[in-house]
């Protein structure tokens, strides 16, 4: 069976409208086959933008790389967009923030694009890319699903990345069901945030600081089954 996360899927195209509201917003995107949660908008996506924008409405010192007076901080990557649904329904929600989309699938590309096209979004802009696009500003903040079926080394070495890229302060946020190691993945992320424990393959050259202290990885919100991450880079890089 062919996984959402292939770079070139082979299974034909059948494009499908996925509806959903978002406060006072409808959207209608639209998704294929060989993508991830191709018929609707998944829960765990579902509860990751629900916490994320309560969090950042609520709070507009929590992630001060987003709300930045300078525009090129305002800056986030969603990380394995698929069709885009997160980084659509955040870069429409929150007033010039400039949203990066990216994944390793050549349809989900296609797809996100098409679609923040559709909505018309101004700030947002989509990239086939396996991981971290190189050469990316340093986002405020790093949003993902991430591709649990792809495996444990595949899942460690995305956030690693992710982990890197942010700037000192940023955030990283992810959704994972309990089921699928919601729990060891947090101890996880404690120990790669706390420790600057990252795999060699994700420094870059000229970038070889570890992350230091104070970070911190919280646990910010639990729905059936599905639990949310928030991840902050330590501030005294």
């Amino acid at each position: 069976m062919e996984q959402y996360f292939s770079s070139d899927p082979s299974s034909e195209s059948h494009q499908l409208e996925v509806k959903f509201s978002f406060g006072e917003r409808d959207y209608t995107l639209r998704s294929d086959r060989g993508v991830f949660a191709k018929r609707r908008l998944d829960k765990g996506s579902e509860l990751l933008l629900q916490t994320i924008i309560a969090t950042w409405s609520a709070d507009r010192t929590a992630l001060r790389g987003v709300w930045a007076a300078q525009r090129r901080h305002r800056f986030v990557i969603d990380l394995g967009c698929g069709y885009g649904p997160l980084g659509i329904v955040l870069a429409d929600h929150f007033d010039k923030l400039r949203v990066l989309m990216c994944d390793i699938n050549s349809r989900a590309v296609d797809l996100a694009d098409g679609n923040m096209r559709r909505v018309g979004l101004r700030y947002c802009s989509v990239v086939q890319s396996d991981g971290i696009p190189p050469e990316t500003t340093a986002p405020a903040a790093v949003v993902t699903n991430p591709p649990i079926r792809a495996g444990k080394e595949t899942v460690h070495r995305l956030l690693s990345e992710a982990a890197w890229a942010l700037q000192p302060g940023g955030e990283l946020w992810l959704v994972v069901r309990r089921k699928q190691g919601a729990d060891s993945l947090k101890k996880w992320l404690t120990e790669l945030f706390t420790r600057g424990e990252l795999p060699e393959q994700t420094l870059r050259e000229n970038e070889l600081s570890p992350l230091l202290v104070p970070a911190r990885v919280d646990t910010v919100a639990r729905s059936g089954g599905f639990h949310v991450i928030r991840a902050v880079r330590g501030h005294n890089l």
